[in-house]
């Protein structure tokens, strides 16, 4: 970057004399790749400029240090020539006044275009063989359980800090709330540690020994089934008011199928805890909610009738049910294949590509659940006097028993609980 900047530099010195112009410098892009103009936040802001005409000149080392992309140069070329400024390359010095002049920046242009296309394709098939033959493909870690260590003289991605990888999954299971558990990260092991990190570490396939279509690139930390229950945590997020609300993320409307919001009503003194559908408050359809203690006195009393009732359920499927179920989850894994392919190709860009692995990964990991004759976590948590310790519990406490042993709560248009989904 200081070889290109003085180069430019020069060059204004030479044409207009030291002193004699004014310059802006963008440099605050370096290391984002020309391809695309999404991450290139010092370059649009320059367009910005050209376009509100405070820029007579835009000079740049090479033609390529503009664009990657054919596309993309032309309709940059074409803002510049329209708001009345020129662009010049330095290195490449063309007269774009002529036929040919501009003809030939095109030129140069498309060359840029390939050589970023080839560049491409050779860093992606070095990335396969790596991730094929299990070799540090990268050096962009999660925060806490790996590290990069040669062995045999080749790099691989191998286990660090073991103990405090184990403990942090696990308080997120147990506390359902991914700010709490960043928070218990900082204050114990890490005190530069944030949420993104740890949704980073939720996301990473890492864990469970998975890159790509590798399933064994490295010694997994958790089964997949693991890794599928901390990414469908219904996670507690913290009440602004401070207020612990017991159920809250657990219950859908009946009417349209959003989720209750919880909310507070103090009369004489007394508060009271309700859930509501955010539609009925809009007057999309008419006022629907339940309230806290009615929910809470309720699954008290019935929490064994609805325990046996959802273990019958989740125990009857049939043998033609689990094979469509089980057929769908093959069809999904074929999709997150070709999604991959697409990717390598460069026809899906890193956004879309995650938004659409992450769709395809929660209807796996809920059809999973669907076919597994689980455990249900609230058999190991109700028994004998369980209803006495329950009560000399705080508000806190209470919440964090029923996320850990209640995942979803269902209500009937007349507010009765109609059944309930276990973890």
């Amino acid at each position: 970057m200081e070889a290109q900047v003085y180069n430019c530099t020069s060059y204004l010195d030479g044409k207009y004399g030291a002193g004699n112009y004014e310059l802006t410098l963008y440099d605050a892009d370096y290391g984002f790749t020309g391809h695309s103009m999404k991450y290139r936040k010092d370059f649009l802001r320059m367009m910005n400029d050209v376009k509100l005409h405070k820029i007579d000149l835009v000079v740049i080392m090479r033609y390529d240090r503009i664009a990657r992309n054919m596309r993309d140069f032309c309709n940059i070329f074409h803002d510049i020539e329209e708001s009345g400024s020129s662009l010049v390359s330095v290195s490449q010095q063309i007269d774009t006044s002529t036929p040919y002049g501009r003809n030939f920046m095109y030129q140069m242009a498309a060359m840029a275009e390939l050589e970023w296309a080839l560049t491409s394709e050779r860093y992606k098939d070095m990335h396969r063989f790596k991730i094929s033959h299990g070799l540090a493909y990268t050096g962009k870690l999660p925060r806490f359980g790996f590290k990069i260590e040669k062995i045999d003289g080749y790099k691989r991605i191998v286990h660090d800090k073991e103990e405090e990888t184990r403990a942090i999954f696990e308080h997120l299971l147990l506390s359902k709330n991914k700010n709490g558990t960043a928070k218990w990260v900082r204050e114990t092991y890490d005190p530069d540690f944030t949420l993104r990190m740890l949704q980073a570490m939720i996301n990473s396939d890492l864990y469970i020994g998975r890159v790509r279509e590798n399933d064994s690139f490295c010694e997994p930390y958790f089964t997949e089934e693991y890794m599928q229950r901390v990414r469908s945590l219904n996670c507690i997020k913290a009440a602004p008011s401070g207020l612990h609300y017991l159920y809250t993320g657990m219950i859908k409307c009946p009417i349209c199928g959003s989720r209750l919001a919880a909310n507070k009503n103090t009369m004489r003194g007394k508060t009271y805890i309700y859930y509501r559908c955010p539609s009925g408050t809009k007057g999309l359809h008419k006022h629907f909610a339940v309230g806290e203690q009615y929910l809470e006195e309720t699954m008290i009393s019935n929490i064994r009738l609805y325990l046996d009732s959802y273990t019958a359920k989740i125990s009857s499927l049939t043998t033609s049910e689990k094979k469509k179920k089980t057929k769908s989850i093959e069809d999904l894994e074929q999709a997150m294949k070709r999604l991959d392919h697409l990717y390598e190709m460069g026809r899906l860009d890193i956004d879309e590509y995650d938004k659409k692995i992450r769709a395809i990964q929660k209807e796996i990991a809920s059809l999973s659940d669907q076919l597994v004759e689980r455990k249900v976590a609230a058999t190991s948590v109700v028994f004998g006097n369980w209803k006495e310790i329950y009560d000399e519990l705080t508000k806190e406490n209470r919440k964090l028993f029923w996320q850990n042993i209640v995942r979803e709560i269902d209500v009937n248009a007349s507010g009765e609980i109609d059944g309930i989904k276990f973890v």
